[in-house]
């Protein structure tokens, strides 16, 4: 009886601690889209609304079921793990809706990209939000670093650009090579394909310890 019990009370405990990290992870997202990525808060924040409204549709059916373990309340757990039923097909919608979209979001990041770039020298917020794509993604330009020959001399890059950043380090950047190649484009596509890949996996993590903390209720049943 004790064996399935303590294994119910870990499962729901690791079911909730990934939901709490998961809510802190959105909670820093949202400061960054509200600070450093301003320009692009209202093409993300929606997403991350969504991911924190999943969050809180997790952890407050795994809290409840360790309350209903605690004062053995049979009737509210059976009910509790049924729910979850409920979350894994919000979940299930979430994976589509997000596999679906994620050219849109790209491409309308990508779009903020250009417009905050074409903004860089008369807008603080926009000179912000480039050069923390540039130097946290490792890119320079959004689809050339060449597009920046433009607004400045033929040598010169804006600093964030630099492979190894140093005040002004832009001014030399070019002819010492000291630059990303990469187009923020083409790694704002890769980021966004890397983190499907890290959220799917993340979904069949939550899956499975939906189906472990089942398992363990079935047994606390049949043993209570």
């Amino acid at each position: 009886m004790y064996r399935p019990k303590l294994y119910l009370i870990l499962s729901h405990m690791l079911y909730a601690a990934t939901s709490v990290s998961l809510m802190i992870l959105c909670a820093v997202n949202e400061y960054r889209l509200a600070t450093d990525y301003h320009w692009i808060y209202n093409v993300l924040n929606v997403p991350n609304a969504i991911m924190v409204a999943y969050a809180i549709m997790t952890i407050i059916p795994a809290i409840a079921v360790l309350t209903g373990i605690y004062y053995e309340f049979r009737c509210q757990l059976a009910a509790l793990c049924c729910s979850t039923m409920l979350v894994l097909v919000f979940e299930l919608l979430i994976g589509i809706c997000g596999f679906a979209q994620k050219s849109s979001y790209v491409s309308s990041v990508v779009k903020a990209l250009s417009s905050a770039e074409n903004s860089y020298f008369g807008d603080n917020s926009a000179h912000v939000f480039v050069d923390s794509v540039q130097s946290n993604f490792g890119c320079c330009g959004v689809h050339n670093y060449t597009e920046w020959y433009r607004y400045l001399s033929r040598t010169n890059l804006p600093d964030s650009c630099c492979i190894r950043y140093t005040s002004g380090c832009g001014g030399t950047a070019f002819n010492t090579g000291n630059f990303y190649e990469t187009t923020c484009a083409a790694a704002i596509s890769q980021w966004a394909t890397i983190s499907e890949v890290v959220m799917g996996l993340f979904f069949w993590f939550i899956i499975f310890l939906k189906i472990t903390c089942a398992y363990w209720f079935h047994l606390y049943s049949e043993n209570s």
